[in-house]
């Protein structure tokens, strides 16, 4: 297993983890799963063929993407402020 450190990106794992899902189609665990010091993370299984695991990281990577050129036009800058999280957090999941 690895765990993914998202917290440069948002607070919220639960909101990251549906984001990608939505527009990549990459399932990953939301740390906030397995208490409050999962928060933050994502839970990656990596005992699985190569090909997948190179697969699942290219959409991690696009979805990533997508999730921070959301935030600049959303807000104006990529990492939002502890204030603003939430609300952008909000914003992203349809």
């Amino acid at each position: 297993l690895v765990w993914i450190d998202i917290r440069r990106i948002t607070k919220d794992s639960l909101i990251f983890a549906k984001f990608l899902k939505q527009e990549t189609g990459l399932w990953l665990q939301d740390g906030s799963v397995y208490g409050k010091g999962g928060e933050g993370f994502l839970r990656r299984n990596v005992a699985t063929p190569l090909s997948l695991l190179k697969d699942g990281l290219k959409r991690l990577e696009k979805g990533t993407k997508a999730f921070k050129e959301r935030a600049l036009k959303t807000l104006g800058f990529l990492f939002p402020r502890q204030d603003s999280i939430s609300e952008y957090n909000k914003s992203v999941i349809k």
